[in-house]
């Protein structure tokens, strides 16, 4: 049996596509429409490194807009293999064809995958620990004082409460990592 590869497609509103009149010739051979990615790399490919390398040689299949389900869904897609290397692949809007190692083993819907990456630069402060279990230090009149916390969970202060797909990412993200590192994920 052969090892199929995880791959989903879930919405990018900026993706556009080839127009299904602009590809003839012997280039229909190697073209799907955007709704049969998913299911060309399931049955293509067994790693990431696979679907790059024909991204890069450029024989991955033209992707052309498929009216199929009566509209043109806008798609994009998270590649991830055993090894746990990850590969998002986008048709964005007046740029073609882009990917790019998912280093983060995360993906939600739009905004594209480089402004999700851009954004977490706004979350320095995201850690597995406390930030500042030492407390709330000060001095007051020659003599320092020490507040201690009340409670722990500080490593995640400022994440975002509500379900906008920026914000599903940046929650997923040190929750997706910190569960990697318990034993009995790593086991199964």
């Amino acid at each position: 049996m052969q090892d199929c590869l995880p791959v989903f497609s879930i919405s990018q509103i900026t993706a556009e596509y080839i127009d299904p009149s602009d590809i003839m010739g012997t280039a229909c051979a190697n073209s799907v429409p955007q709704t049969m990615v998913t299911t060309y790399i399931l049955a293509t490919y067994q790693t990431v490194e696979q679907v790059r390398s024909d991204l890069e040689s450029g024989t991955f299949p033209a992707v052309w807009a498929g009216y199929d389900l009566g509209y043109v869904p806008p798609l994009h897609y998270n590649i991830i293999d055993k090894t746990g290397a990850g590969l998002v692949l986008e048709h964005v809007k007046g740029q073609g064809v882009k990917w790019y190692d998912n280093t983060v083993g995360v993906i939600t819907n739009s905004p594209p995958y480089p402004w999700h990456m851009d954004n977490l630069r706004n979350y320095p402060h995201f850690q597995r620990n406390d930030n500042g279990r030492e407390g709330f230090k000060y001095s007051s009149l020659g003599v320092d004082y020490s507040l201690i916390p009340q409670w722990t969970g500080s490593g995640l202060l400022g994440l975002p409460g509500d379900y906008t797909s920026p914000s599903r990412f940046v929650k997923l993200l040190p929750f997706f990592h910190w569960l990697q590192h318990l034993p009995l994920l790593t086991t199964l």
